[in-house]
């Protein structure tokens, strides 16, 4: 069952990077609606989302599937690197309250550590904390 929603995660996506975004929408929609609680669903469609350069509304799906599935560091990862993606599309960065992005990438690496992705991504957004610091 996991295997084919991660399929039909998948096609979705390939759809939305073709631009065929009506039908991403569609099959991510009908994924999520079959089972609310499917994690890749989400993740599915923060990524069609992203794409469409929606930026908060992928951050609320990347939010809703990492609570869905807390113990996946690169789910956490892709939840953090939206956040950035909504603050340097809305030209945010220092007015920003990096702490639900740096608490996602912090959980991440306690689950798999060193991984470079969130090395980068904490590093970041450290940078960005100390400019709003300053």
């Amino acid at each position: 069952m996991e295997t084919e929603r991660r399929v039909r995660a998948e096609a979705a996506e390939w759809a939305a990077q073709n631009g065929n975004f009506s039908v991403a929408k569609d099959q991510v929609i009908d994924l999520i609606a079959e089972d609310w609680s499917c994690a890749e669903g989400h993740r599915a469609w923060g990524r069609v989302l992203q794409l469409e350069r929606k930026y908060s509304d992928a951050v609320a799906s990347f939010r809703t599937a990492a609570t869905l599935r807390p113990e996946d560091p690169e789910l956490l990862f892709e939840y953090a690197a939206a956040m950035v993606d909504a603050a340097q599309a809305a030209q945010l960065l220092q007015l920003t309250d990096w702490s639900e992005a740096r608490h996602a990438v912090m959980r991440g690496l306690e689950l798999a550590p060193a991984t470079t992705v969130g090395v980068k991504l904490l590093r970041f957004i450290d940078e960005q904390s100390s400019l709003v610091l300053d």
